[in-house]
């Protein structure tokens, strides 16, 4: 999919699971793969949901 929207925010549930274990606090291992959390950034997920049904 990221080869057809290149500049895609991509969003998941939860943490991010590309790693088996997580570099952080070091960088990122695959910043181009890692999908972070909508709640990373600021959305209120229960709202989201409710706002479009």
């Amino acid at each position: 999919m990221m080869e057809e929207f290149p500049d895609m925010l991509m969003l998941g549930a939860g943490g991010c699971r590309i790693c088996g274990h997580c570099a952080y606090p070091k960088p990122c291992r695959f910043p181009e793969k890692a999908i972070s959390s909508m709640e990373a950034y600021g959305l209120f997920v229960t709202q989201v949901c409710r706002d479009n049904t």
